[in-house]
């Protein structure tokens, strides 16, 4: 369980003004914040149901596969044509993943 999502949420969105909205999905819920005024962004609605459906499943079936004989599974991204998500499983090591997360987001490509 992540105990300080807010805070890494917020540290998300100092990282660059093209982090349109932050989501963390743990055992205590989803708990997600956006960026207003950001164009050719999709729903809240859509995004919520994004974090609480499709995402938990990619990262179950990039885990198992990583699991089986490639070291496990990191972090992925996902390119849409609007837009990319960066994806991690933060159960195993919240803070490990945290670092991670924040150091990669930083080089993602416009």
């Amino acid at each position: 369980m992540m105990k300080d999502k807010k805070q890494l949420i917020n540290e998300a969105f100092e990282i660059s003004g093209d982090i349109r909205y932050m989501a963390v999905y743990d055992d205590d819920g989803l708990s997600m914040k956006q960026r207003s005024e950001i164009t050719n962004a999709s729903s809240n609605e859509s995004d919520k149901y994004e974090e609480l459906l499709v995402n938990p499943v990619l990262i179950k079936l990039a885990s198992q596969r990583g699991n089986i004989d490639c070291g496990g599974l990191e972090y992925f991204n996902i390119r849409y044509g609007n837009f990319f998500v960066l994806l991690f499983n933060f159960n195993s090591s919240p803070t490990r993943y945290k670092k991670k997360f924040l150091k990669i987001a930083k080089h993602q490509p416009k």
